[in-house]
């Protein structure tokens, strides 16, 4: 599916960018749904999805295919966590190679040693590893991010020169990633501080309870994306919400009750069903054929509302 415009046109014209991290078609699509214009390729949900611990074990095939299942069935554009690359220098490049081939809107790389373990890498290996990147880039529309880490023995100062070297070795947006670490003062002061230091698109962290900034504030500092991490969770509880009640019922009705999404979501039975028949039909020649016929269970609409304890 071709997508509406890419990450780079996006960033362009869009003050700020709020883009959601997702894991599956299922999750792009409800994403896209509510009207956000871009999403992220969680490492973290990939993984977990893959029945696996966010602990670096996933491998760059299992990130591509994920990536071309998404973007062949997602509209709008997608940075994909490419965690460390992969390996060495010439990996990071056949990773950023493969994710442009299918369709990556942007590659997000760190410049960790090895995911979570070993700390960061020294800034000449580095920069080696982003350069590597933006070369496999280079003909293709897709960005490139570099995070990297905050430390504190190095305060911030220390994250944004590495930043500056990232850029200068093809980054164009950069991420510093605080962790475990909170970092101190207000946030917007924070932002402040890194624009002074730092040129062009920045990451602001992903946002969770206690980031309560402006993101039009903050993307006069350059600030003009973030993420945040919500689908895999609230698919959770929704699914453990819905299975107690069917449970508790000792039925098989399809649960339809407290239906909030929005009226252009579809079931997730049709997800796509239309452009299969249609395509179908013109892969027959038989402008004719009734295929929607055999598939009355998934176009009925009239659900039985659960009551609800």
């Amino acid at each position: 599916m071709s997508m509406m415009y890419t990450m780079r046109q996006l960033l362009a014209i869009e003050p700020y960018v709020l883009a959601p991290e997702i894991y599956d078609c299922i999750s792009a699509r409800c994403v896209e749904a509510c009207g956000f214009k871009a999403t992220i390729l969680s490492s973290a949900e990939l993984a977990n999805s893959y029945g696996l611990p966010d602990l670096g074990l996933l491998t760059q095939t299992d990130v591509v295919e994920a990536t071309a299942r998404i973007c062949k069935f997602s509209k709008i554009p997608m940075i994909v966590d490419a965690e460390e690359g992969f390996g060495r220098a010439i990996n990071a490049y056949r990773t950023a190679e493969r994710l442009a081939e299918v369709g990556a809107g942007g590659v997000l790389m760190t410049d960790l040693n090895e995911i979570g373990l070993k700390g960061s890498l020294p800034v000449k290996e580095a920069k080696e590893r982003f350069k590597a990147a933006h070369a496999a880039l280079e003909g293709s529309d897709a960005i490139l991010v570099a995070r990297t880490e905050y430390i504190p023995s190095e305060g911030l100062q220390g994250a944004c020169d590495r930043c500056n070297h990232y850029i200068d070795s093809g980054a164009d947006m950069v991420l510093i990633h605080f962790g475990i670490n909170p970092y101190e003062g207000d946030k917007t002061e924070m932002c402040k501080f890194v624009s002074e230091r730092v040129p062009g698109w920045k990451w602001f962290p992903d946002l969770n309870a206690t980031d309560k900034v402006d993101l039009k504030e903050i993307s006069q500092y350059g600030f003009n994306f973030t993420g945040v991490h919500y689908l895999q969770t609230s698919a959770m509880e929704s699914m453990l919400d819905y299975g107690v009640h069917v449970f508790e019922r000792q039925d098989n009705i399809y649960h339809d009750d407290s239906r909030i999404a929005p009226p252009n979501m579809p079931p997730a039975t049709r997800l796509n069903m239309d452009m299969w028949f249609e395509r179908e039909k013109e892969i027959l020649d038989d402008p004719d054929l009734d295929l929607k016929g055999n598939y009355k269970m998934f176009y009925h609409h009239g659900r039985i509302p659960a009551e609800r304890s």
